[in-house]
């Protein structure tokens, strides 16, 4: 039943593939594969609440598993919830704070809502631990760019770009925008 559910989901029938994934579930609700799929795919439906309550069963069911919380933060982000996924994402970094995509997707969120002195000090924190972190300097050097401080924005994205040179085509296109 899991794989014909996975079948019609992957041929873009989520209603009948999310049908089949319930069905599963009422036949075994710690179906882990089943739950997350199906929460996968309720929040691509745009029914985050739904979406969520599945993510809730894998917390309850595995509560260190970061994976999920992540997975969490992203489906509260993505409906909008935004201070409640800051919150998420924060949680996750306090058990492993060198969580490079985490720091990356708070750090846009913070960015989004203009909070430029939290994501500042987030990319500094990251680099501090992470020295190596090309994404980290390439995302200070913007947060820079935005408060002014065009030197230590250069200097950032001249870092980024010596770690990880292939960041420049990312920076060619970010440039077009700005």
């Amino acid at each position: 039943m899991l794989e014909q559910a996975k079948k019609l989901i992957n041929e873009n029938q989520l209603i009948a593939g999310v049908a089949l994934l319930t069905q599963c579930l009422a036949q075994n609700p710690e179906n882990k594969e089943a739950l997350t799929l199906r929460a996968l795919t309720l929040m691509q439906m745009g029914q985050a609440k739904e979406s969520l309550v599945d993510v809730d069963a894998l917390i309850a069911l595995e509560p260190g598993q970061l994976a999920y919380t992540l997975l969490r933060a992203d489906i509260l982000a993505l409906d909008g919830q935004t201070e409640n996924a800051i919150a998420a994402y924060h949680s996750i970094l306090v058990q492993k704070p060198v969580a490079g995509n985490v720091v990356l997707r708070l750090g846009t969120l913070l960015q989004q809502q203009k909070r430029w002195d939290e994501a500042l000090n987030l990319y500094s924190q990251a680099i501090e631990r992470m020295p190596d972190f090309a994404e980290a300097w390439m995302a200070r050097g913007a947060v820079k760019h935005h408060v002014k401080d065009k030197i230590g924005a250069t200097e950032d994205l001249r870092r980024a770009l010596e770690l990880k040179p292939e960041l420049a085509q990312q920076l060619e296109g970010e440039a077009t925008v700005i």
